[in-house]
Order: C-alpha cells, then sequence, then structure tokens
C-alpha cells in the first residue's frame, strides 16, 4: 500500500508488481493525473489510451508518414532509447473517406531491424504475458485503432545495439519505415 499527498488530498493506492515508483514520479513530474498514471500501471488496464505516451506525442512533429490500413495515415512521432527499453510512438491519422470503424492487428507482427546488426526485434511483454503496447483490445494479442479519429499507439522493445544508428520499423497494414534515427 503507498500513501500519497497530492494537493490536499490523500490517495491511498493498491500497487502489483507490475506499478513502478519512477511512472509515479514522471506522472508528477509530467504534470499528468496521477490517478490516470496508477491506473494505467496495472496489466488490466494497459490498453487505457486515455493516458499513453501519446499525450505528449501529439505535440510533437512527425518524423516520418506513411499510408496505413483502411485509407488511414500513420505517422511516426518518436523512437528513443531510454535505458534497455525502445519507446515507439505512431499517431494514426483517420482517412479523408468514411471507412470502417475499427482495425485491429496483430502485435505479434509488429517488429523493427536494428539497421546495424539486421537483427529483427518483436514487441515486450510484461511478466503476466501482456505485451507492452497501447491500445489494445480485448484479446491483448491485437491493437485496435479507432479508424474514424486520430489514434495514438505506441510500443516498447528491446533496446537495439548501442552502436546502432537507425532502425526499420514493420506494422501491419502500414507502410515501411526504413532508416528511422534512434534517439538516445
Amino acid at each position: 500500500m503507498l500513501y500519497l499527498n497530492v494537493g490536499n488530498q490523500v490517495m491511498n493506492y493498491f500497487f502489483n508488481k507490475t506499478a513502478s515508483i519512477i511512472l509515479i514520479a514522471v506522472a508528477i513530474a509530467g504534470g499528468v493525473s496521477l490517478i490516470e498514471k496508477v491506473v494505467f500501471a496495472s496489466p488490466e488496464n494497459s490498453n487505457n489510451s486515455s493516458i499513453n505516451e501519446a499525450q505528449i506525442a501529439q505535440a510533437s512533429e512527425p518524423i516520418e508518414t506513411q499510408p496505413g490500413p483502411d485509407g488511414t495515415q500513420v505517422q511516426l512521432l518518436k523512437t528513443k532509447v531510454v535505458g534497455q527499453i525502445l519507446h515507439i510512438s505512431f499517431l494514426y491519422l483517420p482517412p479523408s473517406e468514411e471507412k470502417q470503424k475499427y482495425s485491429s492487428h496483430l502485435i505479434d507482427e509488429v517488429n523493427y531491424i536494428d539497421d546495424n546488426t539486421a537483427q529483427q526485434y518483436g514487441v515486450l511483454k510484461n511478466e503476466s504475458e501482456v505485451y507492452l503496447a497501447s491500445p489494445l483490445d480485448n484479446s491483448k494479442e491485437y491493437f485496435r485503432i479507432d479508424v474514424d479519429e486520430k489514434t495514438p499507439v505506441w510500443f516498447k522493445f528491446p533496446a537495439p545495439s548501442s552502436e546502432t544508428q537507425t532502425i526499420s520499423i514493420n506494422i501491419p497494414g502500414v507502410g515501411p519505415f526504413i532508416g528511422v534515427p534512434v534517439q538516445r
């Protein structure tokens, strides 16, 4: 059990072993609602897209844009290594014509290739075998795009080698992102 004093309110939260003090510190430092960040920390809520890296990414200029599924456009917003994890954020933009409402894609097919070593890496999973990605569908095997509106998407991967300057990213139904610079 952890007690946090935010303003004049004392909040009582139960954390499972996947919650992180770092996550709390980032939430406080970033000025994002602590309640939302704490809820997001549990595996059963890992598909909560209202509180993800995309809030930051929406303010970013895209690195590159590729055509996506169902007439969408996919903007690559961030490729950043922090510690041993590569964080990649995208924004799916709705098509100009009305299409189907949702589009789902197997996370198992999402990967990147380390351009330095030619090794391919898939999306990481937590100790509960849930993908470290958002937004997840109910099966937690697919990421789901709301085709009618902008949809932030992010994935976490093992970091590429320290010598790697660029990676190539592959997502089902999206044009390839080739030679994308990695920030460290």
